[in-house]
């Protein structure tokens, strides 16, 4: 008995050992350092290429300029303007992530050096109590400190600045003792629920209690638990932010990835499962206006709003969630997301102009769309971008022990050990890859991901020979004795395929060829494409047009309209993504005349009393589409300048949609004009008007 208990002790001991040792969970997969990929030629290099460029050549003393300000200290250098003077969002600590990953992912040495000078700039404005931020009262101190952590962190994990650290640790010991710790659910003022994620990361990198105790006290449980138990999230009516909603998932993993406890897990497997089923547009874009939405919802604000996705942002907390789970699971599905917002989210972006204004919106609305830029500059999404773009690196391959998993299909190379891969191709303008063996050599495995929307089977061969495969886990799988110059060819046969926004509607439709997202470009043709998409046959009515390009192709009802890849589309073209008859009765929300204070960016919004918007249509009647909101207040409506009646948008909720209809007005040209009142039901807690849209009735 004493021997047995012996042995019992020495083996607690030695559990309790490894869990205090701080090793890592033990997962089927592992993302590789940045520094072992490469990118070689190709759209996403010289999308890596332009962003260190841009984010290189912002002025130092441009960036501490406010800080320095604050601090009382001599600050040179020029307003940034937009979201950085005005201290909204800050973005100064994912600057610092972006060019710590840049550097990272480049070996760009000024990227580094940029980093050091900016910390030790900012360094010195830090107060005496660790009060750290831009402006005395900050807007979003949550959402600032969190950023600001992360790029701390990433300073010393992707661009070795040791004294990040300690930095890190002032910062969070003044958030510890200042942010407001109520956890309201929901709060996307302050985003406080993405904490988690950032606190854990340091926890894993540092070891430090403390990291540890803040992150699990700013765990989002409500919202992870709905996901987890597949509750209706949408009962009470709740504005979901749609991007951070999602990238609060991260916090989840992170704690499944320290904890080991897999009521994580299942949150981070469910939430995936409920974006990608229900939430993701074709190109893997999601949250119009913003919001987690219902699907019935989501129809109607594809034909109103321009806001249809927050490209940088939503495209790196896609791209995160997917990773965790790669490596959690060693799914190969987890990577369809992430090779959607490759190729038509952030990968299908405009460049960012010299003022900092970035494509923050994509457009996918019905009537029409197009690539702008947001009209402010340095707003979140400026600072997500060089994170997201940098992150094209860890996205392309993972290591499992018994060799390299391919997840995405771009001209790079990777360095696994002894053994140096090189990835070339055209892909998805060719519907193929290959790795080529450039050092090293012995047994392993050469895994690619086998893509959802295959139109056949996937083959490979080696050395120009066709060759054995095994299917395990989303995973085409080539296991041999590899020897330098050894080549594998992977075939992956695409067609055109057809998503519907809602399963039980044919309308609105769009169409893909293979992983990309496709786009018809009427010109000057003021007609509605509705030929562009064969409900039945999709592809059937298009011609290829190999004289403009690789995936181009000409209508064959009307052959002026060329149809391509959503990717292709530059700043300011029209096109035509999604698809639904019901566009033409739609009014222009961009052609509203406005009077007073409105904001449109996600839908038209006022406060102001007297403040008016006018539109005109055909027709014998209109139907108008607000949102009922806790603070929403009344509006009148007058036709021809005749009152016909009044709009509420008060509701115990957020974002309800609802309609008024105007009928019996006679054929012909009317105008409608809605002016608020300035009054409210009692119970409201404000007097706004939040106006969707309006179209024609059938």
């Amino acid at each position: 008995m004493n021997r047995k208990l012996l042995i019992w002790s020495l083996l607690l001991w030695a559990s309790l050992m490894m869990a205090c040792s701080g090793e890592k969970n033990s997962f089927p997969l592992e993302r590789f350092d940045y520094r072992d990929v490469r990118l070689t030629t190709g759209r996403l290099k010289s999308q890596l290429d332009e962003v260190t460029h841009q984010y290189l050549s912002i002025p130092d003393d441009d960036l501490l300029k406010g800080f320095r300000q604050r601090a009382g200290l001599p600050a040179p250098g020029n307003d940034l303007g937009g979201w950085y003077s005005a201290g909204t969002w800050h973005a100064f600590g994912q600057y610092l992530s972006g060019l710590s990953r840049l550097y990272a992912a480049t070996g760009e040495e000024a990227c580094r050096e940029k980093v050091v000078r900016l910390i030790d700039g900012w360094a010195e404005t830090i107060a005496p109590d660790g009060f750290f931020f831009y402006k005395e009262k900050p807007q979003g101190a949550h959402y600032v400190y969190e950023k600001m952590q992360a790029g701390l962190l990433d300073a010393y994990l992707f661009a070795g600045y040791d004294r990040a650290l300690e930095y890190m640790a002032r910062i969070t010991e003044w958030a510890q003792k200042n942010l407001p710790q109520d956890r309201t659910y929901a709060q996307t003022g302050s985003e406080w629920y993405t904490l988690s994620e950032n606190l854990y990361r340091a926890y894993e990198a540092t070891g430090d209690q403390r990291y540890y105790d803040f992150a699990e006290f700013w765990e989002y449980t409500q919202w992870w638990d709905e996901l987890r138990e597949k509750r209706d999230i949408f009962k009470d009516h709740i504005f979901h932010h749609a991007y951070s909603h999602l990238n609060t998932i991260s916090g989840a993993a992170m704690a499944y990835r320290v904890k080991g406890d897999e009521k994580y897990l299942e949150t981070a497997k469910n939430a995936w499962d409920f974006f990608v089923t229900d939430q993701i547009y074709i190109t893997g874009g999601f949250g119009p206006a913003e919001q987690v939405i219902p699907l019935d919802d989501k129809l109607l604000v594809t034909h109103t709003a321009h806001h249809n996705f927050e490209v940088q942002c939503g495209s790196w907390a896609g791209f995160k969630l997917s990773k965790y789970l790669i490596e959690f699971t060693g799914d190969g599905r987890y990577g369809d997301w992430i090779e959607r917002l490759i190729l038509n989210g952030i990968g299908a972006s405009i460049p960012m102009s010299e003022d900092g204004r970035v494509m923050y919106y994509a457009d996918y609305n019905c009537q029409y769309a197009d690539k702008h830029n947001y009209n402010q500059g340095w707003t979140c999404c400026t600072g997500t971008r060089p994170q997201a773009v940098a992150d094209y690196v860890n996205l392309l391959y993972f290591r499992g022990q018994d060799g390299v998993y391919v997840n995405y299909f771009e001209p790079s190379t990777v360095q696994w050990g002894d053994v140096l891969l090189e990835q070339v191709g055209n892909f998805p303008e060719e519907p193929s890859t290959s790795i080529i063996v450039r050092e090293g050599k012995g047994r392993f495995t050469l895994a690619f991901r086998i893509p959802s929307w295959l139109a056949g089977e996937m083959t490979a061969t080696v050395n120009g020979k066709p060759v054995a495969t095994r299917s395990e886990k989303g995973w085409m799988k080539v296991t041999r004795r590899w020897e330098p110059g050894d080549t594998v060819e992977v075939t992956m046969p695409m067609s055109f395929w057809t998503k519907r926004l809602h399963p039980d509607h044919a309308y609105p439709v769009a169409m893909a060829y293979g992983p990309v997202a496709l786009v018809v470009m009427t010109g000057s043709d003021p007609s509605y494409p509705q030929a562009f998409i064969d409900l039945e046959h999709p592809g059937s009515n298009l011609i290829p047009a190999p004289e403009l390009g690789k995936l181009m192709w000409r209508v064959k009802e009307h052959p002026e309209w060329i149809v391509e890849g959503y990717y292709r589309a530059k700043e300011g073209e029209r096109y035509h993504i999604y698809i639904d008859p019901r566009a033409t009765r739609m009014l222009d929300y961009n052609a509203f005349q406005t009077q007073g204070p409105w904001n449109s960016r996600t839908f038209y919004r006022t406060g102001k009393k007297g403040a008016s918007i006018t539109g005109c249509f055909e027709g014998d009647g209109i139907i108008v589409y607000c949102y009922r909101m806790k603070d929403g207040g009344k509006a009148s409506v007058e036709i021809d300048g005749r009152r016909v009646g009044t709009i509420d948008c008060y509701g115990p909720g957020s974002r309800i949609i609802t309609d008024y209809k105007y009928t019996g007005l006679g054929p012909g040209r009317h105008e409608i004009k809605l002016t608020l009142l300035g009054k409210a039901a009692p119970e409201s807690s404000g007097r706004g008007v939040y106006l969707l849209g309006m179209e024609t009735p059938e």
